[in-house]
């Protein structure tokens, strides 16, 4: 049994959500960092980089309502022995050290990387494994990639994140800033969201965004500001503060809580 088996095996009663999770996996991974598409299943995907025969495996489902989810996750990585963090909301992951989903976990070693990450229901895991082919058929191990490749995969899993909740998320209008109309949609959990770009036009603030990683920057009166996809907190100065949602992305644009961004 390979570990892309073992992996499939280990995701104990899920149900699929009704959206074609492919495409989230699909947009925030195909020619990204050299992979290419190899195969599609449902709600998973595999990829390949031709530089060093890497290979890659996606999956995103939605844990069935019935089953508790402190008891899936427990059972879907009880074989981590060699996690490097388990990071729950205000706490730091490994590679950027910001908040990702509910709870989060890695899984790294020589010869594999592989992140876990459970966001109200929905689960996605990202393994990468560094077998190949030699010369002469015979398996290889290349490891070149190996620390770029784990902040490379946290910007995957933030985007599958952030597409499947915008998803989740309901049309609300726009609101006026300024004399521009900005963007609203209402999250998952009911925050009011507005398009962040669209915000930072209106109050004449400079964003900066970085597509890779999956995070942008302004600074205003507060200091720096920090958004990351997937994540239920965003960083205002020196203080992270949290909120009821997840910062999600809809039809290209990025979406964070209306009320955070008019706070002092």
């Amino acid at each position: 049994m390979n570990i892309r088996t073992i992996l499939i095996t280990a995701i104990v009663p899920l149900i699929t959500f009704p959206v074609t999770n492919n495409e989230h996996i699909r947009s925030s991974i195909q020619n990204k960092s050299g992979w290419k598409e190899t195969e599609s299943g449902p709600n998973s995907m595999g990829f390949r980089r031709t530089s060093d025969q890497a290979s890659l495996f996606a999956y995103a489902r939605i844990v069935h309502e019935n089953h508790d989810l402190g008891n899936v996750w427990d059972g879907y990585v009880k074989g981590g022995a060699r996690t490097r963090t388990d990071a729950s909301v205000g706490e730091p992951i490994a590679e950027s050290k910001l908040p990702l989903g509910d709870r989060t976990r890695y899984v790294a070693g020589e010869r594999s990387t592989r992140l876990e990450v459970l966001s109200g229901r929905f689960l996605v895991t990202i393994l990468v494994s560094y077998q190949g082919k030699g010369p002469k058929g015979n398996v290889t191990w290349d490891v070149r990639n190996r620390d770029s490749d784990r902040l490379a995969v946290e910007g995957f899993v933030r985007h599958i994140v952030a597409l499947q909740e915008g998803e989740m998320s309901r049309p609300g209008g726009h609101v006026a800033i300024r004399g521009r109309n900005v963007a609203k949609r209402i999250g998952r959990e009911g925050t009011v969201m507005v398009a962040l770009a669209q915000w930072c036009t209106a109050q004449g603030i400079a964003l900066i965004v970085n597509q890779d990683s999956g995070t942008a920057t302004f600074a205003d009166q507060a200091g720096q500001c920090i958004f990351a996809l997937g994540s239920r907190e965003l960083k205002r100065g020196s203080q992270w503060v949290g909120f009821a949602g997840t910062l999600f992305a809809h039809e290209g644009d990025w979406f964070v809580p209306l009320e955070l961004l008019d706070s002092p």
